[in-house]
């Protein structure tokens, strides 16, 4: 019975396009909020650098012991993972 086939492939392609399609676009909106809240962090981070520049006080290197900026460690070699 081909008719039965041809239903189920329709209601696959329903079903893809529907479920696909919202959480798609939610995440979208997820990294579209995620990026802006980065822009503002960086934002932030620019206007306190500049500040600290204007006013001539930074941080002299070897000041004070331990102050030396070193890399960060490696916490995990995995990649991002978003749950739904």
């Amino acid at each position: 019975m081909p008719y039965r086939s041809y239903m189920q492939i329709t209601c696959l392609e329903m079903g893809k396009g529907a479920g696909a399609d919202m959480e798609r676009k939610s995440a979208s909106r997820r990294i579209a909020v995620i990026d802006a809240r980065l822009d503002e962090i960086e934002k932030a981070k620019q206007d306190l650098l500049r500040a600290v520049a204007a006013s001539g006080q930074g941080m002299m290197p070897g000041r004070l012991p331990g102050l030396e900026l070193r890399p960060a460690p490696r916490r995990s070699a995995g990649g991002f993972k978003i749950r739904y």
